[in-house]
């Protein structure tokens, strides 16, 4: 949980508050370790160590999960996504589409120009499968 309230928690995932406290109540119960402390209706919830290791352990699995999905959706794609930034496609992508043109293999790829600070973002949700594109150190 991110927040400090089985009430915010309530909120932010829009279900009902005694929904949230029914799901910690049965991963406790799952786990046979004490999750949340709560020591008055007024106090902030304080998570146990048990309960930040589930909590780390989950955001991995979801993250996961999410992973999977676009690698599934993209499974069957008969082509290649590639974004790039403009400064890294003009300094660099030209002699390697040039080279990928020479030999024919450029049917199957999408090029998408796109703004820098978008391309890893726009990477991990499965628009592009790879991204080219240049920092200033």
């Amino acid at each position: 949980m991110e927040s400090e309230s089985y009430h915010a928690t309530a909120q932010k995932n829009q279900v009902t508050q005694p929904a949230i406290s029914a799901m910690v109540k049965r991963l406790e119960e799952e786990c046979g370790v004490q999750l949340i402390l709560k020591k008055s209706s007024r106090a902030p919830l304080v998570i146990t160590p048990a309960g930040q290791v589930l909590y780390k352990r989950a955001k991995k699995l979801v993250k996961e999960e999410n992973s999977i999905k676009i690698e599934v959706k993209r499974a069957n794609a008969n082509n290649f996504r590639l974004g790039y930034s403009e400064l890294a496609g003009k300094a660099w992508l030209a002699s390697v589409i040039t080279h990928l043109n020479q030999g024919r293999m450029l049917a199957n790829i999408e090029t998408k120009e796109e703004n820098s600070h978008l391309l890893e973002q726009h990477l991990r949700e499965g628009r592009f499968d790879v991204i080219v594109f240049s920092r200033l150190g």
